[in-house]
């Protein structure tokens, strides 16, 4: 397994779609989070945007991806394949992610998870330091964690 960079070169931006979709749509039953960041995924080559690739092969196992806004790192589509999760590759992804984030000054991270459908996810953020600071009665919740 490697972790490598987005790059419109080395993938096809459908390829990267399906693997969100599929996980959204499947997994998790979350079309509410289609937004254009999947339409254009060449926003995540912006100087303080990223999207990490978990890959195998030419195969996607995982993405995670960063937004930066001022001094505000968003993170998103953090996904991993069913059969890759509990392995240690959710913190690989993480990690790099949370290095990106670090190393270009951010002040705090926020995110927002649906912590009934991804437990997993949801213990990851609370294992790293995030706190909930709004929690919908569906139990999606936006967390931020202070650098």
């Amino acid at each position: 397994m490697d972790i490598i960079t987005y790059s419109p070169k080395l993938f096809l931006d459908d390829q990267i779609r399906k693997f969100i979709k599929n996980i959204i749509f499947n997994e998790y039953d979350q079309q509410k989070v289609l937004r254009k960041d999947l339409k254009d995924l060449k926003v995540y080559i912006k100087k303080k945007n990223k999207l990490y690739l978990l890959i195998d092969n030419n195969n996607i196992y995982g993405t995670i991806g960063v937004i930066g806004m001022r001094d505000k790192a968003i993170l998103k589509r953090f996904y991993i394949k069913k059969m890759m999760r509990g392995k240690g590759f959710g913190s690989l992804l993480f990690n790099k992610a949370f290095s990106f984030i670090k190393k270009n000054n951010f002040k705090y991270i926020c995110l927002y998870c649906d912590t009934k459908k991804m437990k997993k996810a949801y213990q990851l953020y609370l294992n790293k330091g995030f706190k909930i600071i709004k929690e919908r009665e569906d139990g999606y919740a936006m967390m931020r964690l202070n650098l």
